[in-house]
């Protein structure tokens, strides 16, 4: 697989699952997420995939530029940014993403389900602002 299949099959991953999420938004209320055990995996897979995706974004771009190589799963963003390819706002926001992402694999304690729902419904912005900027990495590296 080359490089820009895999980048463009991990946007699709990211921009599936964001409109998971937002779909979630709108037909999964709260109290269903706290009560149901279905609708609580729907929404922590989908944020989960959506950050991972993020993540094999940007550790890809990394690989393609020839980049230092992370410390761990939120440096990757802050390599991004020392190199330009993402306004350092985004990587901030998404060092907090990839912090979370680990707390939604390893669920280390019990997750807060009160930061699930207001990561689900005010935080994917910075998800859908990454989409967009490696949907220009993409567009960048497709063959002519």
């Amino acid at each position: 697989m080359t490089d820009a299949v895999r980048a463009s099959a991990h946007l699709e991953a990211l921009r599936a699952a964001l409109a998971d999420l937002r779909r979630y938004a709108q037909s999964i209320p709260k109290q269903s997420v706290e009560r149901d055990r279905d609708a609580y995996h729907m929404v922590r897979d989908a944020l989960y995939l959506a950050v991972q995706a993020c993540i094999d974004l940007a550790q890809q771009r990394i690989a393609e530029l020839g980049l230092r190589r992370p410390a761990d799963f939120r440096d990757t963003f802050r390599v991004l940014a020392d190199a330009g390819q993402v306004p350092g706002a985004l990587a901030s926001g998404m060092q907090d993403w990839a912090g979370f992402r680990n707390v939604l694999a390893h669920v280390y304690t019990k997750l807060d389900l009160d930061r699930l729902h207001e990561k689900r419904t005010c935080d994917l912005e910075q998800l859908e602002e990454l989409a967009a900027v490696a949907a220009a990495w993409v567009t960048e590296d497709a063959p002519p």
